[in-house]
């Protein structure tokens, strides 16, 4: 993929995984005084935290890094204050993962395999944040229109977020493997740095077969059904 477009089609994916989920799973069971006006604020609180992150591979864009997160804890606010979530957890929350997106290139690229695990868990994050729309009581749980219970949507939710977290872990794994000089050169302990590239390559090939179990297990779980 052409670098220069390589942010904006993850940011495009990024916003096309919250909006498939959301109209295909969760529509049915938000609270009905929220409508679609915390979805928006969620969305685009996490396009703006991603773009800020995406920003950090140039040191020169830190200001706009500040500028992106801020606007990304301003979306986060508006749609804790519509949806009346709890606000300073919330908040916190944000600020928290603000600071490990800081940190990524700084200190986590220098400990093994933690930030690929930290840009996996972000990944995951994308579609769990989906989770605060969802109304979990009791009138909620009866059959939406798309046939779907409130229940189900949760459980299609994790098994995206699972599914997301194994496979940016795999590529982001790969691709310290394609950036091999770049970790030599600025000492960034990935695991081909570290441990070889053969065994980089038994790792990469235990994860995808952790997918592909995955999903057989799934398929045949929901074919049972």
């Amino acid at each position: 993929m052409n670098g220069k477009w390589k942010n904006e089609t993850n940011l495009f994916l990024i916003a096309l995984v919250q909006c498939v989920l959301y109209y295909s799973l969760i529509i049915d069971f938000i609270h009905a005084e929220q409508g679609n006006s915390v979805f928006v604020y969620l969305l685009l609180s996490t396009i703006s935290t991603a773009a800020a992150a995406f920003t950090l591979n140039n040191p020169k864009k830190k200001a706009i890094f500040i500028v992106l997160c801020a606007a990304g804890f301003l979306f986060l606010a508006l749609a804790t204050v519509r949806s009346g979530m709890g606000i300073p957890n919330v908040l916190l929350g944000y600020l928290m993962i603000a600071g490990m997106i800081w940190m990524y290139h700084s200190v986590y690229k220098r400990i093994v395999l933690v930030a690929n695990i930290i840009a996996a868990l972000f990944a995951a994050i994308v579609p769990l944040s989906l989770l605060t729309l969802i109304n979990f009581t009791e009138e909620a749980a009866v059959t939406g229109k798309n046939g779907l219970t409130s229940e189900s949507a949760l459980y299609g939710i994790i098994g995206t977020a699972v599914f997301l977290f194994f496979i940016v872990l795999v590529c982001e794994i790969i691709k310290d493997t394609e950036d091999f000089e770049n970790d030599v050169y600025y000492d960034w302990h990935s695991i081909p740095f570290v441990m070889g590239t053969p065994f980089t390559k038994t790792v990469i090939i235990s994860i995808n077969i952790a997918i592909a179990a995955m999903l057989c297990f799934l398929y045949a779980f929901f074919l049972i059904l």
